[in-house]
């Protein structure tokens, strides 16, 4: 169904993640987690949110065939530029450094100054969101510079 309301719009599956909260999805039956393979193997991206480290959340993760990790805005906020140390900012780091041993996109929310998208960037972040990068859009703002993008 979805795949078909995609194409009326000409868009593919490889177009759309979904997003899936880390705490549904360590509480997901087994026919949900067939039904998430199912997506990912049709051309669906599957994000994982609120990404913990922990052995749950890394199961999950296997379980589900996910392929990236959000970094929500307040995560983000725990990785001061120029200061080190804190218990909440080694978490992050850890989240970075299992989705990268992972072999998992990371996308970064809340990237609303210059000097954290270059910090993200040296940390091996490619997909990052935020004001620094775009402004937010109502949904007709944001189809229309869609059809602009691809007219070009």
């Amino acid at each position: 169904w979805l795949g078909r309301e995609l194409g009326q719009h000409g868009l593919e599956a490889r177009d759309l993640r979904l997003e899936i909260s880390a705490t549904d999805l360590a509480d997901a039956t087994p026919d949900l987690l067939a039904r998430l393979r199912q997506l990912r193997d049709e051309g669906f991206g599957l994000t994982l949110d609120d990404f913990l480290t922990s052995a749950d959340c890394l199961g999950s993760v296997t379980a589900a065939s996910i392929d990236a990790i959000k970094l929500g805005r307040q995560s983000i906020a725990l990785l001061p530029i120029g200061q080190t140390g804190g218990s909440l900012r080694r978490s992050v780091i850890a989240t970075i450094g299992a989705a990268m041993n992972l072999s998992l996109d990371l996308i970064a929310c809340g990237v609303d100054d210059e000097a954290r998208r270059e910090m993200l960037g040296a940390l091996g972040i490619r997909y990052l969101q935020g004001d620094a990068l775009c402004p937010a859009m109502t949904a007709d703002e944001l189809q229309a510079s869609w059809r602009q993008a691809n007219a070009a």
